[in-house]
């Protein structure tokens, strides 16, 4: 490299205000969480980043329910599920491996279709990595899955951000089968939602799909007046008391796989399944409202299809992130934070090539950017120097699930000394590269740090709060290389 190029890049990283972000490129891994940041809602919002999206993801669907027919539902479901906590955030979709993730609230029972997300989510990475958001793929595929079980195709808004929290206790006040009607009315009017809204996202997204014996026998101890007596004994055969509660039975009686207004006339005869749907009829205003739908003619069905796409797009559109209120995650079941947390140094990368290209145009790889780069920040915080072999050629690939294989700021000490024993890195390899990603302080010392550095760290990173706040690694000497975090018992849970 010619010495004006080694004075470019020099110049470049000495910048103080650059050299914590500088440090972060000995870990560089393609990362893009800001492609978006000025981005809306909008439709077609794919279609010249990823052109392909939407038909990637009609394609996993349509095959998931050709497969099994109850899929067109679940997936149905699962966006109802997602958007009525935390917004259409994909944080339902998100496995921390405990009990306090979202998807395993109460309200949340039987929820399913993870894997044609995840399906979906994996081809998308294959054509388009980094591009399409896990809240986007539940909305298409919510959409799809309506389409393939005979209801109507309807655009779908997209540019969603993915979530970064998931809680249990966020989804305790999901609309529940045992609600009563103002009880209902009001959980929906809280997420913007009218009675209309109600009815349709309701008891017509019922139209397809089954229910749990668990939602239904609460109801048959004695008589419901809201259910036809031949029906009610039905229901009882199919799910009698101290029967297997997971036994599945239609929502929509003998009409559980195709999109139609049947769900309605079943429900103004006392034919509802789950009480949530029948109370509806005994509300004069949705009454009327159901009864609007109930017409043989093609125009009341034609009616009750366009109304529905609008309440399930005006649904999509509860407390949505967009730009740097999210992210992209490259895998839908964990935030991005737990593999790639706060990588940086993006900018200073493509700065760098740029000056290179002017004077050696397709020569230098930036994988040996990046080795330089690193280099020359350490250099920068009164580092050593040392020369970089250098030869490096670009690699084609990025695959998302290869990041699971980062070493991770909760890894026991074993698991740390395999994974760099993985990369053909020694013990002492592991102590020399070894960084502190995130500190998570959950009522406990971590590495026998002193009760005053604990309550430090508390405050500096309070159980709730704002997660991405950053704090030093080595405590008072962040910029300037020097063997005094080894001295240190305040470290992570390495």
């Amino acid at each position: 490299m010619s010495r004006r190029i080694r004075e470019d890049i020099s110049i470049r990283l000495f910048d103080p205000k650059m050299i914590t972000i500088a440090l972060f490129l000995v870990l560089l891994y393609f990362h893009d969480q800001l492609r978006y940041s000025a981005a809306q809602l909008q439709f077609g919002f794919y279609s010249e980043t990823c052109p392909s999206a939407e038909s990637i993801v009609r394609d996993v669907v349509q095959q998931a329910v050709t497969n099994d027919p109850g899929k067109a539902a679940v997936l149905l479901r699962l966006q109802f599920h997602d958007c009525f906590v935390e917004g259409c955030d994909g944080s339902i979709l998100i496995k921390h491996g405990g009990n306090d993730d979202e998807r395993f609230a109460a309200g949340n029972a039987g929820v399913a279709g993870f894997d044609v997300i995840d399906e979906a989510k994996s081809e998308l990475e294959r054509f388009c990595p980094g591009v399409v958001s896990c809240a986007d793929i539940v909305a298409l595929a919510a959409r799809d899955a309506i389409a393939e079980a005979k209801g109507p195709f309807y655009e779908v808004p997209t540019g969603r951000r993915d979530g970064l929290i998931a809680n249990v206790d966020h989804a305790k006040n999901l609309p529940d089968v045992q609600d009563s009607i103002n009880t209902l009315k009001s959980k929906f009017r809280e997420k913007g939602l009218s009675d209309q809204d109600l009815v349709l996202l309701s008891a017509g997204a019922h139209t397809i799909g089954t229910t749990a014996c668990f939602f239904v026998i609460p109801r048959l101890d004695a008589q419901d007046p809201t259910i036809n007596s031949e029906f009610f004994q039905i229901l009882r055969s199919k799910c009698p008391q101290g029967g297997d509660v997971n036994v599945r039975i239609p929502l929509d009686w003998d009409s559980q796989f195709v999109f139609d207004n049947q769900i309605f006339q079943n429900i103004k005869n006392g034919r509802g399944v789950i009480l949530s749907d029948s109370v509806l009829y005994q509300d004069n205003n949705m009454k009327k409202i159901i009864d609007s739908y109930l017409e043989t003619n093609q125009s009341s069905k034609a009616n009750f299809a366009a109304d529905f796409t609008k309440a399930m797009i005006k649904m999509g559109a509860i407390g949505v992130k967009i730009g740097a209120e999210g992210e992209i995650r490259r895998l839908c079941s964990a935030t991005n934070y737990r593999f790639l947390a706060g990588v940086g140094g993006f900018n200073i990368i493509g700065k760098v090539k740029s000056a290179v290209e002017r004077f050696c145009p397709g020569v230098v790889s930036c994988a040996d950017i990046i080795a330089i780069a690193a280099r020359d920040a350490i250099i920068t915080a009164k580092g050593s120097f040392y020369e970089v072999p250098t030869g490096r050629n670009d690699g084609r690939i990025s695959n998302v699930k290869n990041a699971e294989k980062l070493p991770d700021a909760q890894d026991s000490i074993a698991t740390l000394k395999a994974k760099f024993r993985e990369q053909g890195l020694t013990n002492r390899d592991l102590v020399l590269l070894s960084r502190c990603a995130y500190h998570r302080i959950d009522g406990m010392l971590l590495c026998h740090a002193t009760v005053d550095f604990f309550q430090v760290l508390r405050l500096k990173c309070p159980r709730g709060g704002y997660v991405c706040f950053k704090i030093p690694l080595d405590w008072d000497g962040k910029f300037q290389f020097d063997n005094q975090v080894l001295r240190s018992k305040c470290t992570t849970p390495h």
